[in-house]
Parts: C-alpha cells; structure tokens; sequence
C-alpha cells in the first residue's frame, strides 16, 4: 500500500517535470531509462551519458 502511493507520487512528479513541448522519442527513452535506473538505485555516470547523447 505504501509503495503505491510512493508510485503515485512519483507519477505526479514525472508529469511535472515532463516538459509539455514535443520532445523526441528517443528523449523520452532516454527519460524513462533515467527513471527506472533511479528507481532501481543505478547509478547513472553523468559524462558518459552526454556523451552517449552527443551533448
């Protein structure tokens, strides 16, 4: 019961954070792998990851 509303928490503040302007589909890939890394407590290297990016 508890992680459900962790989850629903979690929902609302994705759909905030989630800008409204059209953003690609690999974006949001990249958006959603982010988030289930940190749910999952993956670390995520920063520089690596611009770099995968091309940024």
């Amino acid at each position: 019961m508890k992680s459900k509303k962790i989850r629903e928490k979690l929902e609302l503040l994705e759909e905030l954070i989630i800008p409204t302007e059209e953003i690609s589909e690999e974006e949001l890939r990249e958006i959603r792998k982010l988030k289930e890394e940190s749910l999952k407590g993956a670390y995520v290297d920063w520089e690596e990851l611009k770099r995968e990016l091309g940024v």
